[in-house]
């Protein structure tokens, strides 16, 4: 496809999410590594067959932190003031 007189093309992806189907383990994976007739997983592996790991979600801890570092500076800060303040007298 091409446009004439065109110097800028603006393409749109919108990505969506489908579970694979249970056959297909890995995209484009060849099979020689799949369990045997009648195992549910490769042995030695120490996973449960339906157990997925999900990434752990930080973001909530974001505000408490920084509020926490926040208090502990102006702590810290005036404590040091403080007894630099008391040493001039």
């Amino acid at each position: 496809m091409s446009k004439p007189n065109c110097a800028v093309v603006t393409y749109t992806a919108i990505f969506g999410s489908e579970k694979a189907p249970e056959e297909s383990k890995a995209p484009g994976g060849d099979d020689t590594h799949d369990p045997a007739p009648g195992q549910t997983e490769a042995p030695g592996s120490t996973e449960a067959p339906d157990t997925t790991k999900e990434p752990v979600d930080l973001s909530g801890l974001k505000r408490p932190v920084i509020i926490g570092v926040v208090v502990l500076a102006i702590g810290v800060g005036g404590v040091f003031a403080f007894k630099k303040f008391k040493e001039r007298r």
